[in-house]
């Protein structure tokens, strides 16, 4: 995104889009992590408390994550099942240390100097979501990389772009699978599994059992969790029920 790009617009339009998850996903169903996240927004943050990190801390704020703050909230869901809280979780850390990341395109291994390190990249980031692999997902505030996403799995790093791409790409996804979830499970029973294969990618469908059922599974692209939609079919591949 173009520095110049009126970020309080953006973030207004993602809020935005997390509130109609939280209406079209009322019951806490379509996504995995919804029962934990509640699709929350927590208060924006002062800019008197943004100010006081960054005098102790030395740095200025990547502008993304920054506006982020200020006019999004301090926490909302997010891949990862949410983001961590600013005022909470991160305002107390030193993120003084400048960190020696560096962006790059996708997913890559770590090279031997990164792999001598043990937990690589630890200086001038936070944790920026909840995260499985021994460092999830991070946010670089000081250095080169300031206001980069990257993991580490220990056998990979990925690079997320910039936060905003981030968090708006798990928006976007997420969205598009609840809208596409409900539509599935709106589906008349009896529907022949030919039809529901014409509204979904090709690639996402795949046939199995479940629950010593003939099923079809439809898996919903959604960064960090695996979004299916379950059909079980009978013998002629009429559906019966939809999870």
């Amino acid at each position: 995104m173009d520095r110049d790009i009126h970020y309080k617009e953006f973030w207004q339009l993602i809020r935005s889009k997390v509130l109609t998850m939280r209406e079209l996903d009322s019951t806490l169903e379509l996504l995995p992590q919804a029962k934990v996240h509640r699709y929350y927004i927590a208060p924006v943050v002062s800019e008197k408390t943004i100010l006081e990190f960054e005098r102790k801390n030395k740095i200025t704020l990547p502008p993304s994550y920054r506006s982020y703050l200020q006019y999004f909230g301090a926490q909302g869901a997010s891949a990862y099942t949410r983001t961590i809280h600013f005022e909470t979780e991160i305002f107390h850390k030193d993120v003084s240390g400048i960190s020696d990341f560096v962006p790059f395109e996708g997913t890559r291994e770590p090279t031997e100097e990164e792999i001598s390190k043990g937990i690589r990249y630890e200086q001038g980031t936070v944790s920026i979501a909840l995260g499985w692999n021994p460092i999830g997902p991070q946010l670089v505030l000081n250095g080169e990389a300031s206001g980069y996403v990257f993991w580490d799995s220990c056998e990979y790093i990925g690079c997320e772009g910039e936060f905003w791409q981030w968090y708006s790409t798990w928006t976007d996804k997420a969205l598009a699978a609840i809208n596409q979830r409900l539509t599935l499970k709106n589906l008349p029973r009896g529907t022949d599994i030919t039809d529901v294969e014409k509204l979904v990618a090709k690639e996402n469908v795949s046939l199995g059992e479940w629950q010593n059922h003939k099923c079809a599974f439809i898996k919903h692209d959604v960064p960090s969790e695996e979004v299916l939609t379950i059909f079980t079919l009978d013998d002629n591949g009429l559906i019966l029920e939809i999870f």
